[in-house]
Parts: C-alpha cells; structure tokens; sequence
C-alpha cells in the first residue's frame, strides 16, 4: 500500500471529519470520564474548515494512493510559554490519528518528521503531546519516535 503524506487540502475536510469520529469514540473507549460534549462533530467539521487558513497551525492528511481515501490526520498548533521556561516555541500536536487498516505502516513517523521539519522551519524547539492515561499503545509508539515522559495532567471536575 502506498500511501501519501501532504498538507490539508478543501476536499479533504469530509475525509478528516470521518476519521476525527473514529478517533473521538477510541478516545471515548479509553476513559470512564465524558470527554466530548453531544455537538461535538458540528464543532470539528467547523473547526476543520478553518485549519484550511490558519498559519500557526501544521495540518497533514495521510491518503492511501490506491482508493484516494484518506487514512489518517494530524494537526499540530504553534504555542508560546512564558519566558521563564527553556521552550518557549512549543507545538503541541493535538490530534494524530491512522485508520486501524492503515497502522503499523509509518504513517505516524512520516506525520513526526514533517511536523519536525515544520518546527526547525518555525524556530519552534519542542512538541508536547498529551496522550490518554490509559493508551498505552500510543505512550510506546510516542517514545520509539523520540518522545519522552513530560509531566502528568490531573483532572478534577467541578459539578454545575
């Protein structure tokens, strides 16, 4: 299977769309907290649309050659921290998926290059990802590709 890693394009936005719905119900399967709200689908496809011109923002799509279907996507957005921190170019990359059929390809490692690419490009010097406490597939693929343990993110709901 060859599959082609490039930027998001207009047409890609239903094909991103479907993949962000399986990622949302893996992500879901993972914790016992609520994660997404009932309109969240809206708020992605709306959300999608505008990655078309944000200029801090890397969006890559991942296209199986074959069937012109796409199979995977990852957005990375540039952040700024305050100045008393080593890094204060940071990507955080938000959201990396690959449709099950295509896993265990290198797609997600051609994703990290390019974003790597991008980052020297943008003078950004580190890219922090947050990974569910409980996807431990994810946690290793991460750290084969050069990602170590960072910190830990701890929630507390509040009630209404």
């Amino acid at each position: 299977m060859v599959v082609k890693v490039r930027s998001l394009e207009e047409d890609d936005i239903d094909g991103i769309c479907s993949l962000w719905e399986q990622f949302a119900a893996m992500r879901e399967e993972m914790t016992e907290l609520p994660i997404l709200n009932e309109d969240a689908a809206d708020y992605f496809f709306g959300y999608a649309t505008g990655l078309l011109q944000r200029k801090d923002t890397l969006t890559l799509v991942a296209q199986d050659e074959e069937s012109g279907e796409l199979v995977g996507y990852m957005v990375a957005q540039k952040q700024r921290r305050p100045p008393i921190y080593a890094h204060t170019r940071v990507a955080y990359l938000s959201d990396a998926y690959v449709a099950d059929s295509h896993r265990k390809q290198g797609i997600l490692a051609r994703f990290v290059e390019e974003l790597h690419a991008w980052c020297k490009r943008e003078s950004i010097t580190a890219i922090d990802v947050q990974i569910f406490e409980g996807n431990n597939i994810a946690q290793d693929v991460y750290r084969k590709l050069g990602f170590n343990d960072y910190r830990i993110v701890f929630r507390r709901e509040v009630a209404a």
